[in-house]
């Protein structure tokens, strides 16, 4: 009886141990096996991915979708486009097969370079498989803005894009999303060419910041702002848009330091050589010890004070005839009208003077709007 009872339990207990690692197996299969099954079969693409275009032409382009065969629940994605060669007019969503939309995808809010949208099938058990042929996602519309030229490209962000398989027993949601096809255009002849560099390039020193302006470049769709404390020498670009002035602040700019500036061009095709260089300073006028004030005596340990910086440039300049980059600074003459930029007639005399004791009756009352 014992040894029956003993073979009864050896049974049971195989018994259970092959169901316990069929379920097992069972579930690493639906958690680990078939995910991998399906992992990264999806594609992402738009149509048409090439053409050319003229300036005012519309740009039809309709994002698509191949699943792979795996059945999805929701589809998001993040498509950037050069809004300065492109203006997006309309968002087409009623031939999709995603009836859903989180929120309405609006052009409107969507003019900043980039278009963002996340669309879902009716419900989780509704999800459904797509091929590049019926999978519609949604429809682009673009205007091409006048007078650019080159190449311009749509595409897709991966980071910011998926395509979600819902499993709704488990919860469990895969992204299957395995590549995109992003688009490129042409726009004008045969994809332009490297835009001139841009000319008369000018910089005017402001209170804390410095105003950079030069003259359009035919064919750029953009321009770069170079710039460093030595003639040549220059740091990372600040990559400005279509805009032809710019005003480089203490985010840039250290107060009271001179920089040497230069521009250039650039559009699909590459970039420019550099504009003419140009000079600026950011700081307050009348402040030639550059402490941001302007005052006729500083007590502080090692600091002279803008009234006695100015004597040494005074005594330098009767003594040496120097008016060097020292003490340009204080050849402030007088501004032609009221809030005019003074105008350096390359001498250190007192009518500097008189015109630096203009700027210091301003800035202790309060008055510190002169531009340089």
């Amino acid at each position: 009886m014992r040894n029956t009872l003993r073979k009864i339990l050896t049974t049971t207990l195989i018994i259970v141990v092959a169901v316990g690692a069929a379920i097992g197996g069972w579930m690493l299969y639906r958690n680990f096996i078939s995910k991998a099954a399906v992992e990264k079969s999806a594609t992402l693409s738009i149509k048409p991915a090439s053409g050319t275009y003229e300036p005012n032409d519309t740009i039809t382009a309709n994002v698509r979708l191949d699943t792979g065969n795996a059945e999805i629940a929701t589809v998001g994605a993040e498509i950037g486009y050069d809004k300065d060669v492109l203006k997006l007019t309309n968002l087409i969503t009623k031939d999709s097969e995603l009836k859903m939309w989180m929120p309405t995808p609006d052009p409107e809010e969507m003019q900043n370079g980039k278009i963002t949208f996340l669309g879902s099938t009716n419900t989780m058990s509704g999800r459904r498989s797509f091929s590049d042929n019926d999978g519609q996602i949604i429809g682009m519309e673009f205007k091409v803005k006048a007078g650019t030229s080159g190449t311009t490209k749509l595409e897709f962000n991966k980071d910011n894009s998926g395509v979600w398989l819902a499993e709704p027993i488990e919860s469990i949601v895969y992204n299957v999303l395995g590549k995109v096809e992003n688009a490129q255009y042409t726009i004008g002849e045969g994809g332009g060419e490297v835009p001139l560099a841009p000319t008369g390039l000018k910089a005017t020193s402001n209170w804390y910041s410095v105003t950079l302006e030069w003259n359009k470049s035919a064919g750029a769709t953009g321009y770069k702002v170079y710039y460093g404390t030595e003639s040549g020498k220059y740091g990372d670009p600040v990559d400005v848009g279509s805009k032809l002035k710019t005003v480089l602040d203490e985010e840039y700019l250290v107060y009271g330091t001179k920089y040497y500036f230069v521009v250039t061009a650039y559009n699909n095709a590459g970039e420019s050589k550099y504009s003419n260089e140009v000079t600026g300073k950011p700081h307050i006028p009348g402040d030639l010890d550059y402490d941001k004030d302007v005052d006729d005596y500083d007590p502080a340990p090692g600091r002279m004070g803008d009234y006695h910086v100015w004597i040494t440039y005074l005594v330098d300049y009767t003594e040496r005839g120097v008016v060097d980059d020292l003490n340009r600074d204080g050849d402030l003459s007088g501004a032609e009208k009221e809030g005019q930029a003074p105008k350096p007639d390359g001498k250190i005399n007192l009518d500097d003077f008189q015109t630096w004791v203009g700027y210091w009756i301003d800035w202790t009352q309060g008055r510190n709007k002169i531009q340089l």
